[in-house]
């Protein structure tokens, strides 16, 4: 087994990777997960959101797609969020942030006063006990999902 530190842009919903635990992946097929980089870095120098190409069965709405846009210019100092993320993979302390259809996630960087931005997608229940309503239409996640 070989483990290697990855600090480019790296799709985590490449159907070339398996979550295997927190924040450790198994490449299963190397190249699907390459195509899936190319595509993320190609769609990154054209400033688009890759997370709106997202490679799960359903497609996003339109609505949905011009939301996430306006959302990241809002929220994200006008870069895109390219990063998607599932509640699975949710950390007590993230911070969820519901606009209707679309759900945004924070988590804080340690040591650093920015934070990643991430789509939650699938969409949770925020009236799930896992998060914390903390704000209008703020919720803290205070228990990891199993």
């Amino acid at each position: 087994i070989y483990k290697y530190r990855y600090k480019s842009l790296l799709p985590l919903n490449s159907k070339g990777l398996k979550l295997i635990k927190d924040n450790r992946y198994q490449v299963t097929d190397k190249l699907q997960l390459i195509a899936d980089i190319n595509q993320a870095i190609k769609a990154k120098k054209n400033g688009t959101d890759i997370a709106l190409e997202h490679n799960s069965n359903e497609a996003l709405s339109e609505e949905i797609k011009k939301k996430r846009i306006g959302l990241a210019k809002k929220y994200n100092r006008g870069n895109p969020i390219t990063m998607t993320i599932t509640k699975s993979r949710l950390k007590p302390d993230d911070v969820v942030y519901a606009f209707g259809e679309v759900q945004m996630v924070t988590r804080k960087k340690s040591g650093h006063h920015s934070a990643k931005k991430f789509w939650l997608y699938p969409t949770i229940d925020v009236k799930s006990p896992l998060l914390l309503k903390t704000g209008n239409g703020k919720y803290k996640v205070i228990k990891k999902p199993q």
